[in-house]
Order: C-alpha cells, then sequence, then structure tokens
C-alpha cells in the first residue's frame, strides 16, 4: 500500500495545504479587528499549523478568540442538540442543531478523512 510520502494525492494534497496556510498567513499577519472576520474558519489541524506561521502576536489573539468564539457556539449547539435529542422535544431541532455533530467532525479532525497517518502527519 501507498504511504502518505508516495501516494499522489497525498503529497498534492499536502503541497496545496502547505501554499494555503503560507497565504492564510500573509493575511492573518495583517488582520485588523475589522476584517478578522473576513478569515476562514479551519479546523483544529490546521489552526495548529497556521498559529506556528503566524509572526504577528496580536493577530494571532484575534484569529485563537475568533476560533474559540466558533468552538464554543458548536459546543452550546452539541448540548442543545443532545438536550432535545434525549427528550421529548426532538421536533425542536433546529438546523444548526441537527448538523453540530458533523461540523464537529470537521473542526476537531478536518472535513477529509480522520487518520492522520495517511497523511504522514503524527
Amino acid at each position: 500500500m501507498p504511504t502518505g510520502e508516495s501516494c499522489v494525492l497525498c503529497v498534492e494534497q499536502a503541497r496545496a495545504e502547505k501554499e494555503a496556510i503560507v497565504a492564510l498567513t500573509a493575511k492573518a499577519n495583517d488582520v485588523s479587528e475589522d476584517t478578522v472576520g473576513s478569515l476562514p474558519h479551519v479546523c483544529i489541524l490546521h489552526l495548529r499549523q497556521l498559529s506556528a506561521s503566524v509572526d504577528n502576536a496580536n493577530s494571532m489573539q484575534k484569529l485563537l478568540a475568533r476560533e474559540a468564539a466558533m468552538l464554543g457556539r458548536l459546543a452550546e449547539d452539541m448540548r442543545r442538540y443532545a438536550t432535545k435529542r434525549d427528550a421529548i422535544r426532538s421536533n425542536l431541532l433546529d438546523e444548526e442543531e441537527t448538523h453540530a455533530d458533523e461540523r464537529a467532525m470537521k473542526a476537531l479532525a478536518g472535513l477529509r478523512h480522520v487518520n492522520p497517518m495517511a497523511r504522514g502527519t503524527p
């Protein structure tokens, strides 16, 4: 079986991720209070890579605060989902609560496969 280093698609994916991190780092280093909302949310895996690349401590603080707020909203959606799902109020689930589990997996593990060993990362 091919590994993350020998699979053509894994190598291409890693290259594209590196390019995206470089581009997002350039934007994040110049972010202000007004423009922090224009940056895309990233999964925890990529947030670690991005935070290692951003030089501007003030920008990184703003970016991390925004990501923390997003994860807090997601956690609240998941709590409401569990409460309503387990109770007789399951018919009251809204769209955000219904898909909270999927959004949590995307935020925590990334949108693609969850196996980081296949991508060559520990």
